[in-house]
């Protein structure tokens, strides 16, 4: 009898917890954008449809050094969500890397409903470069709005072919 009510359970918290749809598409650094993206699409209904959007792109900043950029944005329903307002003062976040707290910089841009970020420290940087460098997959990353995976696969290739911030 209580093998049945635990398999009951189980079964009963399974639906309730399951998403009629869950995909998550991590893609490979692709040299034409020197970006990595990865999608995440979930649907609890059937009906609706929220993708999730984390794009790692390599860049050069202000102080004409090579960084990791990386930035979301969100669709629910085919409609693009605000994920700030122009002129938002965005709270710095913290994110982890494969188990490490980083400090990020962000930065809104309303115009194209997009949030930025880039690792705050010269250490943080160095650190989230050398994850992707090491990585033979993808590198976890949870940020505060959700936890997902990045790809590293090709990411050395378009670093170095950057420069790999040589002096």
């Amino acid at each position: 009898m209580i093998k049945k009510i635990l398999i009951a359970t189980a079964l009963l918290s399974g639906v309730t917890n399951a998403n009629v749809y869950d995909n998550l598409e991590v893609n490979r650094w692709d040299g034409s954008r020197d970006a990595a993206i990865t999608r995440h699409a979930v649907s609890e209904t059937g009906i609706d449809l929220y993708v999730y959007v984390l794009i790692a792109e390599i860049g050069i900043s202000k102080s004409d050094n090579q960084n990791l950029y990386f930035y979301e944005y969100r669709i629910n329903n085919g409609e693009t969500l605000k994920v700030c307002e122009e002129n938002d003062d965005l709270d710095n976040e913290v994110w982890n890397f494969n188990g490490t707290n980083v400090k990020m910089l962000s930065l809104c841009d309303a115009r194209d409903n997009t949030a930025y970020y880039t690792a705050e420290t010269n250490t943080g940087k160095a650190h989230v470069v050398k994850l992707f460098k090491a990585a033979t997959k993808s590198v976890k990353i949870k940020t505060q709005q959700r936890t997902t995976e990045v790809s590293s696969q090709g990411f050395t290739k378009l670093w170095n072919a950057h420069g790999g911030n040589a002096i």
